[in-house]
């Protein structure tokens, strides 16, 4: 139930990186970063739904508190690395550079705008029927998502009785068709 919880909110995250995208690189590439940060996602929850099979068919089944503690691990460093190197003085200089090869940084323009000093109140949001419609869209996805991510394996484990690296790599299947389709239909 925890995970199912922790996917409704991965929306806001979603926005975070994708926006964190944007923010370092030029107005004039920002399509093709949102693009690649898009692709990498299928692409990453392949590569570590196949470490999770590796790691409970080299560890077996009671291992399997070791992908969790593996990819925790990761994420850390990850972040740690992101907090080392996204400062405001890299920032400045990036903005300079951009100014000083004919490009336009990401943000120039913003500051002060019209849209960054509204403060409307979630009841008067979703009185808009796009965004109301938007909402419930994402729901019903993320409930989906949910479904697929945290249900199939345990299912596939213990009501299907199949092993359960052989349930971590079937719980990744989808992120090939999102993959591929991140390919091809662009």
């Amino acid at each position: 139930i925890v995970l199912i919880i922790r996917g409704f909110f991965n929306a806001a995250g979603e926005s975070c990186e994708v926006g964190m995208m944007q923010e370092w690189s030029t107005r004039e590439r920002q399509g093709i970063m949102v693009g690649f940060q898009h692709t990498g996602y299928p692409w990453g929850s392949f590569i570590s739904g196949l470490i999770t099979t590796a790691l409970l068919s080299a560890f077996g089944a009671d291992k399997w508190g070791l992908p969790f503690m593996i990819f925790a691990g990761v994420g850390i460093i990850a972040w740690l690395i992101w907090r080392g190197m996204c400062t405001k003085e890299r920032y400045e200089k990036y903005e300079a550079d951009c100014v000083a090869n004919g490009l336009t940084p990401s943000l120039e323009g913003l500051e002060g705008g019209a849209d960054n000093t509204s403060h409307a109140k979630l009841g008067d949001i979703l009185k808009n029927p796009n965004v109301l419609i938007f909402a419930f869209a994402a729901f019903v996805n993320d409930f989906a998502y949910a479904g697929i991510s945290y249900w199939l394996t345990p299912y596939a484990t213990y009501i299907g009785h199949v092993d359960t690296a052989q349930a971590a790599s079937l719980g990744v299947v989808f992120t090939i068709t999102g993959g591929l389709g991140q390919i091809f239909w662009g």
